[in-house]
This record gives C-alpha cells, sequence and structure tokens, in this order.
C-alpha cells in the first residue's frame, strides 16, 4: 500500500514511515494527530497499538 501510495500526485511532499504499530520509533507528543486506514484490524493486540499511538 505504501509503494502505491507514493506515486500519488503530492507524494514526494510526505515524509513516509513504516513501523511496528506497537512500536512506534517517535517520542511523546511528537504529534498533534495521527490517522489509521486499516491499521485497527490487522494487528494483534489492539490494546497495546492503541496505548502507543495515545502516548505519541
Amino acid at each position: 500500500m505504501l509503494a502505491h501510495a507514493r506515486t500519488k500526485p503530492g507524494a514526494d511532499a510526505i515524509r513516509w514511515r513504516q513501523a511496528d504499530a506497537a512500536h512506534l520509533p517517535f517520542g511523546d507528543e511528537s504529534f498533534d494527530a495521527i490517522t489509521e486506514g486499516y491499521l485497527l484490524r490487522n494487528v494483534e493486540d489492539l490494546e497495546v497499538v492503541l496505548r502507543a499511538a495515545k502516548a505519541r
């Protein structure tokens, strides 16, 4: 999906990252918002993933 997204107009203005949703490589309070497409239905431990996103 990331490879396809990178072909879209304006995609070169985005800094793309791929990471384990349960162990995000960003410091706490790094973002104002997080969007997720198919993430929530594709993780093993939903609670851990949501906790990791909340901390960011």
